[in-house]
């Protein structure tokens, strides 16, 4: 039974991939690239690598700049992300391709936004903490995520639940330091 139970599964999740659309190479549009954060979305475990791929910038961003910059990007990573996740889904007509991270790119630059002890210097263990708890409310997605995401169509929905993450974060962040 459970062999049998297995191999449905397995054939289900097979049908699901073919189903997915993949993305063309090269990119026809510069949505692609973004939406992809340069084919890093093209990686296992895509949202994960999508964050640390954001992380060398947005840590030089708060290194090298003016806290405000950090801002500006963070709101430009949601405006552009969400353009290139509709560019995405009107190619794949699929909501939240797998390969798309500009969601995460923007999640950890709203954490990383308002990290405690940012403005007074932040270590690698308030960046390496900030990492893992929004890797963490991103994949289980706590209530009310979870209902947002599955209620919200289009690419703002796209943007929006990884935005909450991002904010379950910034207080958990807060608690611990």
């Amino acid at each position: 039974m459970k062999a049998t139970l297995d191999k449905l599964f397995e054939i289900s999740a097979r049908k699901e991939k073919q189903k997915a659309k993949a993305l063309p190479f090269p990119y026809p549009h510069p949505a692609f690239w973004i939406a992809t954060w340069g084919k890093v979305g093209h990686l296992p475990m895509a949202g994960t690598w999508g964050t640390v791929a954001s992380l060398p910038f947005i840590i030089a961003i708060t290194e090298y700049t003016e806290l405000g910059i950090l801002y500006i990007f963070t709101i430009l990573s949601f405006l552009i992300g969400w353009w290139a996740c509709r560019k995405v889904e009107e190619h794949t007509g699929e909501h939240d391709h797998k390969s798309v991270v500009i969601d995460e790119v923007f999640g950890m630059a709203l954490v990383a936004s308002f990290m405690p002890h940012l403005s007074l210097g932040s270590s690698w263990v308030h960046w390496l903490a900030a990492f893992i708890l929004f890797r963490i409310f991103d994949m289980l997605k706590p209530p009310p995520i979870s209902q947002i995401d599955q209620k919200l169509d289009g690419p703002f929905g796209v943007m929006f639940d990884d935005g909450l993450a991002a904010i379950y974060s910034i207080i958990a962040l807060w608690l611990i330091f």
